[in-house]
């Protein structure tokens, strides 16, 4: 154990010393540190093997950032028509005649046990 650490390093810092991301005091007390601990140097070479095997798969796809917005903001420009009124769109075309009815025998605003819904509010 060197005088630098009462304890092992964290194994986070272990982690970042072996990707090269310690600041210089830090990555000092590290290299200080693994001049007397084998464990820690283990560690740190499990990391640098385990960082070498897996940078392959950060390599990120090359995107035309540029043409990604242009067919975003193509898009957004393309005007969508309204509809005429809402009987036109009630379900999709269908008219009134697929508008739902209000359940027989319930009076406007008073909740009531049905067969329709129980406990509901008439809304037609």
């Amino acid at each position: 154990m060197s005088a630098f650490f009462v304890q092992h390093p964290k194994e986070t810092d272990l982690a970042l010393f072996a990707g090269g991301e310690l600041g210089p005091f830090a990555r000092w007390r590290i290299e200080r540190h693994l001049e007397t601990c084998p464990e820690c140097k283990q560690t740190v070479a499990d990391f640098f093997h385990l960082s070498e095997e897996l940078s392959p798969l950060a390599d990120i796809p090359e995107v035309d950032w540029s043409a990604m917005a242009r067919n975003i903001e193509a898009r957004l420009a393309v005007e969508v028509p309204e509809p005429a009124s809402q009987a036109a769109v009630w379900p999709h075309g269908l008219g009134n005649s697929a508008r739902p009815r209000p359940c027989p025998g319930r009076r406007r605003g008073v909740p009531t046990a049905s067969p329709c819904g129980e406990g509901q509010l008439d809304g037609g």
